[in-house]
């Protein structure tokens, strides 16, 4: 997460959950090159050549079998006849990245959970040592602007900094009770688990959707800064155009091309769900629960959306329910996790009322919600996430990053005594990273100053 940190493993541990991830039962198989040859370029084509190669069989004639280089050349010739050159150039002397995975600290910090939940982990397909990884990115960035704009109803929620916001607006939307009943949900194995079949219908939906209200492709500029537009390029832009079909056609190949490279030699193609690491994944994911929900809402009774609202960020989702006598919620809330919502073998499962990604919720016995930034190192260090003041880190990129924590901690509170609090417990861990008192004083007065919160003064009282 953090460049130069360190992080430690078993090493038998780590190469026995590498390879569950990474197998036939989670929708992994294993590709047998064969060899590029005039004769069957001729034969098949080139945008059928790359099909060829990647065999899942083992040629029985030894001159057939072909190295992972084929299958570069194979993809060159794709890119050649799609006319993909113009989107960013085919990087030959490519290959195919070794995938590693991630433990979740949830599954791995308990030992009782741990002894169940251990191989959950997050398996990591990065693709940047891809031939095409220009056009990968540009095209995922062009797809994750699609889904955020996706034109319909649906629970996603643009970024974390939204949510103190979005729960005090939705308890204050239902109606039927004192007190809202709040569940946050997990969509358990998002990436891995997501069905192809879904994805392409509803990448090509949105796209469809895009055109009838007039709109032919997207403009994506060259500065990573910059957002994606519907615009098209003028003559001096600096970016790149890509149309709708364009972007199917290269998703298309996304979907059926994803190769990894095991640590003993072997070529596994990813034939279940998408990669976490690929440039395209976060807005097929996106895209794909959106039109899910708009699907499932669509069904709806008009009366019944009056009862609850919900929100997702990528695969955490935060529902709101109403609990009048006259509405079935616990009905409505089976349906709801026995997933009629999102494609099987998608499924929900149930997480921490109280806790949604970094917001940290409650309510009062009146019905208010109360909120403010998750802190699990209120009393004492439990997690590393801020480097100690004592490392090699320069000065500027401390100040900035403590900066920049105390005015998250502002936002996600909800009222002046949550502010205090959690302000108070965040200076005290970083005063116990060694951080000099001077310096947080000094950034409490600047964040005081910018967003007017005499609260941030007050907590200077409370360091010492």
């Amino acid at each position: 997460k953090n460049d130069g940190e360190l992080w430690c493993c078993c090493p038998c541990l780590y190469d026995a959950t590498l390879e569950r991830m990474y197998s036939a039962e989670t929708g992994y198989e294993e590709v047998h090159p064969r060899k590029l040859t005039p004769y069957q370029l001729r034969k098949h084509g080139r945008t059928g050549i790359s099909s060829y190669i990647m065999s899942d069989t083992l040629a029985k004639r030894a001159d057939q079998r072909g190295q992972p280089g084929d299958i570069i050349r194979a993809w060159r010739h794709l890119c050649k006849a799609k006319g993909w050159q113009r989107f960013g150039a085919f990087k030959a002397k490519s290959g195919f990245n070794i995938p590693y995975v991630l433990f979740k600290a949830k599954n791995v910090l308990d030992p009782a959970t741990r002894a169940a939940k251990w191989h959950k982990a997050r398996p990591i397909s990065p693709a940047t040592r891809h031939p095409m990884r220009t056009m990968l990115g540009k095209a995922g960035r062009a797809w994750y602007f699609l889904a955020h704009n996706f034109p319909g109803e649906r629970f996603h929620i643009p970024n974390t900094g939204d949510i103190p916001t979005f729960l005090r607006q939705a308890v204050r939307r239902v109606r039927g009770s004192d007190k809202a009943d709040i569940r946050v949900f997990d969509i358990e194995g998002c990436f891995p688990s997501m069905p192809k079949d879904a994805i392409r219908i509803a990448m090509r939906d949105l796209a469809a959707r895009f055109r009838t209200l007039g709109y032919s492709g997207v403009f994506i500029p060259q500065a990573r800064t910059k957002r994606c537009s519907w615009q098209a390029p003028r003559p001096h832009s600096r970016g790149t155009w890509m149309t709708f079909a364009e972007l199917i056609d290269i998703l298309e190949f996304s979907l059926d091309n994803t190769l990894i490279r095991m640590p003993d030699g072997r070529l596994l193609k990813q034939v279940l769900g998408i990669p976490m690491g690929d440039p395209l994944s976060p807005g097929m994911c996106i895209g794909t629960c959106a039109w899910m929900e708009a699907e499932w809402l669509a069904g709806m009774r008009a009366s019944t959306k009056h009862f609850f609202k919900a929100a997702r960020y990528m695969d955490d989702i935060l529902m709101i329910m109403a609990s009048p006598r006259y509405w079935d919620q616990e009905r409505f809330l089976r349906d709801f996790t026995a997933s009629e919502c999102y494609w099987a073998p998608l499924k929900l499962e149930p997480c921490d009322g109280d806790v949604f990604l970094e917001t940290e919720f409650s309510q009062t016995m009146s019905g208010r919600v109360r909120c403010r930034l998750k802190n699990v190192n209120s009393d004492t260090t439990r997690v590393w996430r801020y480097h100690d003041y004592r490392s090699h880190l320069d000065y500027a990129t401390k100040r900035a990053v403590l900066l920049s924590t105390l005015r998250k901690v502002d936002r996600m509170c909800s009222d002046e005594s949550m502010r205090l609090e959690s302000a108070v417990t965040k200076c005290k861990e970083f005063l116990r990273l060694g951080y000099p008192e001077g310096i947080i004083r000094y950034m409490c007065a600047l964040v005081a100053r910018d967003t007017r919160h005499v609260q941030w003064l007050a907590v200077r009282r409370h360091l010492s």
